[in-house]
């Protein structure tokens, strides 16, 4: 039920019949830190927004899922999140600004997830 922030270039690997790599029952999980607002970088595909840390791995034959979030926030802002089942299930609380999960399939058939620039950006209103 407490908060926790990984901002380094750890590894979270679960494995088993029945595996999570991070399950979050309450309390708050960060992945990597926000690019600052009003940075050269907010908001850019220049974000240093890294798929190689943290990594989360939730490797299980019946129900392995990278992150699953039940009653808690999951903040996204790096890292790639990987599943046998699921990579992350859930929308996250925050992920970094204009960008988006994308979950992807390996030949293996693990789900992964990484955060992706919007290429195509929401609307901005005219005045």
């Amino acid at each position: 039920a407490g908060n926790v922030t990984i901002t380094d270039d750890s590894t979270i690997d679960s494995d088993g019949r029945i595996a999570y790599g991070i399950y979050i029952n309450a309390g708050e999980i960060t992945l990597g830190e926000a690019e600052p607002i009003g940075s050269e970088h907010y908001g850019k595909d220049t974000a240093t927004v890294s798929p190689n840390y943290p990594a989360i791995t939730g490797i299980g034959t019946e129900s392995g899922i990278g992150v699953k979030n039940v009653a808690g926030r999951f903040n996204y802002y790096d890292g790639k999140l990987t599943g046998s089942t699921a990579a992350m299930p859930e929308t996250p609380t925050n992920v970094e600004y204009l960008y988006e999960p994308k979950f992807y399939t390996l030949p293996n058939g693990n789900q992964y997830a990484v955060l992706e620039w919007m290429r195509e950006q929401p609307s901005t209103p005219q005045p």
